[in-house]
């Protein structure tokens, strides 16, 4: 159900995804309302605390590892993004992101041939990234059938916060039915880093603080997996304060999903582009 651009990566002369600062680290626009804003992060605290029973304890290599729901399976809070690890123009340097990966202890990467996700540690789930709807209709409609997903992937960041939000939506579900939390898109393929809100271990932290058993980010260097390895052993939860603080910064620059354009825009939708995959 996730599908991903096809355009090969434009060459860059920088890399979004190892930004050291924030460009926006004054504070918040005068127009958005703090209590909105604190009440929103006292919320996001109540998910947390509501999923804390899969995220204990464990860690291997420094690495937490969180439990993915009912299933009882331990995963890495780091998983490698499948669509980034085709994008190396020599086929060795993804063996060499994946293998690093897996020498971290790194026990969760995603697949993404083309058009479809699938993988689920011999479980059910789905996967999806255009809108939360479409989820809680899946979710809905199985519950109504008396069946009950292992694990549902799904768009998780700083951004989703404030627009259609997934988290909003779709995660109090997960929780009450012991689903696990795969959350994906943490920086929206590098589109959030462009709006200069938030910076990637920002990114990343606010993707981890919430009850999610793994969040899924696309390595398509060395560097950036290493980044993304120091942020899960970095990791510590985040007070209301930072939460709301985070949110304020990025409030604005979310408003029209702008920086989320696999909500908004058929750039990420392969289907669209190749119908024949529908059959």
């Amino acid at each position: 159900m996730n599908d991903q651009k096809n355009q090969p990566r434009q060459e860059k002369v920088y890399d979004p995804h190892l930004a050291v600062t924030s460009a926006n680290h004054g504070p918040a626009n005068s127009s958005i309302s703090r209590r909105g804003f604190l009440g929103f992060a006292a919320a996001s605290i109540f998910l947390v605390n509501a999923g804390q029973q899969s995220r204990r304890l464990e860690s291997r290599n420094g690495i937490p590892y969180r439990t993915l729901g009912r299933s009882k399976e331990k995963v890495s809070l780091i998983g490698l993004g499948g669509y980034h690890l085709g994008n190396q123009a020599d086929p060795q340097e993804s063996i060499r992101i994946i293998r690093t990966g897996l020498d971290e202890v790194v026990n969760f990467l995603d697949n993404c041939p083309g058009g479809a996700k699938g993988w689920q540690i011999r479980h059910i789930g789905f996967t999806g990234h255009k809108g939360p709807d479409i989820h809680l209709k899946m979710l809905t409609t199985a519950l109504k059938h008396g069946f009950t997903f292992d694990a549902v992937q799904m768009p998780l960041n700083v951004m989703d916060a404030h627009f259609d939000s997934f988290e909003k939506k779709v995660l109090p579900v997960l929780l009450k039915n012991d689903i696990g939390v795969l959350g994906m898109k943490p920086m929206g393929d590098h589109v959030i880093l462009e709006s200069k809100t938030a910076t990637p271990v920002e990114c990343l932290h606010y993707a981890m603080n919430l009850p999610t058993s793994v969040v899924i980010t696309g390595c398509y260097s060395l560097p950036i997996l290493q980044q993304a390895l120091q942020a899960a052993r970095s990791f510590q939860p985040m007070n209301p304060s930072q939460v709301a603080a985070l949110l304020a910064k990025t409030a604005k620059a979310a408003e029209a999903g702008k920086f989320e354009l696999y909500k908004t825009s058929h750039r990420f939708d392969g289907t669209y582009a190749n119908p024949q995959w529908l059959g």
